[in-house]
């Protein structure tokens, strides 16, 4: 199955921590992926446990999924601080499933 990454949306960045991950996650802003989108997931994964590990004195980050469902196939990543106290996600970006193509003609 393709997903498209149609918009982030994110808070802007009020430290170069955060700025880092929304940067990671602008990359991929109107992409489409084609196959297993676990791997675009680890990825992220990947980016925020880098991230943690370099900043380790300011706040965790962590990122939270939320997979496809019957009602809903898209799949929505939230980028969230780790404490419990803030409820606000930092960023959160959505994988829409594309149901079709449609090729035109010039």
């Amino acid at each position: 199955m393709k997903y498209y990454i149609n918009k982030l949306s994110y808070v802007k960045p009020s430290n170069k921590k955060l700025e880092m991950v929304v940067n990671f996650l602008l990359q991929f802003e109107h992409t489409l992926i084609e196959g297993n989108f676990y791997r675009f997931i680890s990825a992220v994964e990947e980016m925020v446990k880098s991230v943690n590990e370099q900043f380790q004195r300011s706040k965790k980050i962590k990122l939270k999924v939320i997979e496809a469902s019957e009602v809903s196939e898209s799949v929505t990543l939230y980028i969230e601080y780790d404490p419990a106290n803030s409820d606000q996600s930092l960023a959160r970006l959505s994988l829409n499933p594309v149901k079709d193509t449609i090729y035109l003609q010039p």
